[in-house]
């Protein structure tokens, strides 16, 4: 054998990993390049099972619903101004659909007009209350704290009152009911 054959040889055996396969891109004792994984692909190691119970993967989120009724007809984008301890970047307002939404770290609370879509005995009634405009408000559960805050705000500057999601908007909430 050869000096070069004899240092390619060693260097070919030395490059082995420990399940005797060649490293990656060298080529073995028979001249063949090897089949291992690439330098950069780590090799999966078994997970170690815990005394700790799995956390389920998706957590159960309450979802609750309200109506805002208005004595006046009021924009998305007039009702965004009002919430000045919301900062621009978490409001989103769709004037033409009549849309703000708020994101927050708990989720999305949304306030979409929903008087298009009312029936002429949903008129009727929002007209016997003296109201003018229905926004629905959908949000978590965990959101209830801002939605009240939010709530306290437009009841203040706009009136109104704060209806259920039923076809007679009864019975009327309080604010510790949200």
């Amino acid at each position: 054998m050869k000096t070069g054959e004899k240092t390619q040889k060693n260097r070919a055996q030395k490059s082995k990993t420990q399940s005797g396969k060649a490293a990656f891109g060298k080529k073995s004792a028979s001249g063949k390049k090897s089949a291992g994984a690439p330098p950069w692909v780590k090799s999966a190691a078994p997970k170690k099972k815990t005394d700790r119970p799995e956390k389920a993967v998706r957590e159960e989120r309450e979802f609750r619903s309200l109506l805002y009724l208005l004595p006046e007809k009021v924009s998305a984008k007039e009702l965004s101004k009002d919430l000045n301890f919301i900062p621009e970047k978490e409001m989103e307002i769709w004037n033409e659909e009549g849309v703000l939404e708020i994101t927050s770290e708990e989720g999305i609370v949304t306030f979409e007009d929903i008087r298009d879509s009312l029936e002429r005995e949903d008129e009727k009634r929002l007209s016997e209350l003296g109201m003018k405009q229905v926004l629905a408000c959908d949000y978590e559960a965990a959101n209830a704290a801002l939605v009240r805050k939010i709530l306290e705000t437009f009841l203040s500057r706009h009136g109104g009152k704060i209806g259920s999601d039923t076809e007679d908007f009864t019975p009327f909430l309080e604010m510790q009911e949200i």
